[in-house]
């Protein structure tokens, strides 16, 4: 009589429960994954949390290879996602960035028409190609000039300005008016710049007001 137990019957384990019934067990969630997935979808923590949810979606598809760990559909799309939200914020950040230094090269062109009256020909040669197509066909350089002496005149040189408050407006037409509190040697007058910015990268001046009064032809 053999000692040994008789082998198990097929489609048992030898556990005293058959292969149906043994219980499964899922890997678990793989964290990089997770936090991959919702880092790639925080617009409110621009740059950083996409750049995170690119290292650790990377991180969470090595994890989940082989079924080792859940989650690697979400460390999948954390990858696109990331990169092409970090692409989208750096096109918008750099278009604002180049439009905030056209808007400064636009109002820094209008100091120097206030410098000296003896410079203001010059000055409005350097000046009048940065003006709107409409500004021209409104005021030739003659007619600028003259303005321009007549400001000089009534309220002298220009020497300083300080933004005023409110700084920044814009009207009816989409335009971005730029106020200061120009100090002139013969006291202080508000100056307005009017500026467009169809071009994002290059503002243009389409009106300027000292004291209200603008070199366009009353309407």
């Amino acid at each position: 009589m053999s000692q040994f137990p008789p082998p198990p019957p097929p489609g048992s384990s030898g556990t005293g429960l058959s292969a149906e019934a043994q219980p499964y067990t899922q890997p678990p969630m793989s964290r990089a994954a997770v936090f991959g997935f919702i880092a790639s979808l925080l617009i409110c923590i621009p740059f950083l949390a996409q750049i995170l949810g690119l290292i650790w979606g990377i991180v969470g598809v090595a994890a989940t290879a082989g079924g080792r760990r859940r989650g690697r559909g979400l460390a999948i799309a954390a990858i696109p996602i990331s990169i092409v939200l970090l692409a989208l914020m750096s096109f918008a950040t750099y278009g604002f960035v180049q439009s905030y230094f056209g808007m400064e090269r636009a109002v820094r062109s209008v100091q120097p028409l206030f410098r000296s009256s003896e410079s203001v020909a010059s000055a409005v040669r350097d000046f009048y190609p940065k003006t709107t197509r409409r500004f021209q066909q409104q005021v030739d350089e003659d007619t600028l000039t003259n303005w321009l002496q007549d400001a000089i005149t009534e309220h002298g040189t220009l020497q300083n300005w300080q933004l005023a408050r409110p700084a920044v407006l814009s009207d009816s037409e989409g335009r971005i008016l730029i106020n200061f509190n120009g100090q002139f040697t013969s006291g202080t007058a508000k100056v307005t710049v009017v500026l467009i910015t169809d071009n994002p990268f290059e503002a243009e001046v389409d009106d300027l007001l000292v004291a209200g009064d603008s070199p366009l032809p009353n309407p």
